[in-house]
This record gives structure tokens, C-alpha cells and sequence, in this order.
């Protein structure tokens, strides 16, 4: 039985070139962030969501609303950790741009232990 439209959220995004054209070709994937992400009532979400913007440029995905996962664009490259907003539809760059980045670089604090002698 499908999820009711009440329950999803249609994430959309534009693409253009550095020269302003449209950018056809663009992937966006979105991975549910664990196991537990993955039951949905009665429902269990079994496989990513793959979308590509089309000839304008254009894309739209439609996801699970209030859904944990990680959204990966080809392209400019971009990888996030995102959370599906309780809404009928987004904006993909809206989406990302507080999201947490996974892949970017931390800073360890080395402690220094005392030794035996």
C-alpha cells in the first residue's frame, strides 16, 4: 500500500552551469541513515531514491517526510546529512545548507596521559 501524499515531501533543486546554462544530468541520492530509518508504518522503505535534473536543469525527488539519511549530488560535489522537513515540498539547497557534513575533517584532542615510571 503506497504512503499517503501526506506523508511525503517533493524536494526540488535547479541546476546551471558556471556560464549560467541548464544542467542536465545532475544525480541526487538519497540513503536512509540506518535501519531504523527504514520502517514506515506499516511500510519498509527497501531502496535509495534516485533523481536527475532533466534537460532545464530542473529535479525534483520525493521522500518520506521527517526521514534521517544522507543526500549525495553529483557534480559540485556535495554529501550531507539531512533531515526531510515535515512539509509538502522543499528546496534542495535550503535542505542542505545548515546540514551537517559527514566527510568534512575533524579536530582531535590529543590528552597527554601520565606515564609509568
Amino acid at each position: 500500500m503506497p504512503l499517503s501524499p501526506s506523508s511525503l515531501c517533493t524536494v526540488t533543486a535547479h541546476f546551471v552551469k558556471a556560464d549560467g546554462s541548464d544542467m542536465q544530468g545532475v544525480l541526487v541520492r538519497f540513503t536512509p541513515l540506518t535501519a531504523t530509518e527504514r520502517p514506515q508504518g506499516s511500510s519498509f522503505v527497501a531502496a535509495d531514491v534516485t533523481a536527475e535534473s532533466d534537460e532545464d536543469g530542473l529535479l525534483s525527488i520525493t521522500l518520506i517526510r521527517g526521514m534521517k539519511g544522507y543526500l549525495a549530488v553529483t557534480g559540485i560535489p556535495l554529501f550531507r546529512e539531512v533531515t526531510v522537513p515535515n512539509t509538502p515540498t522543499a528546496n534542495l539547497f535550503d535542505l542542505v545548507a545548515d546540514a551537517p557534513d559527514p566527510l568534512e575533517p575533524t579536530t582531535v584532542t590529543v590528552i597527554d596521559l601520565p606515564r609509568r615510571s
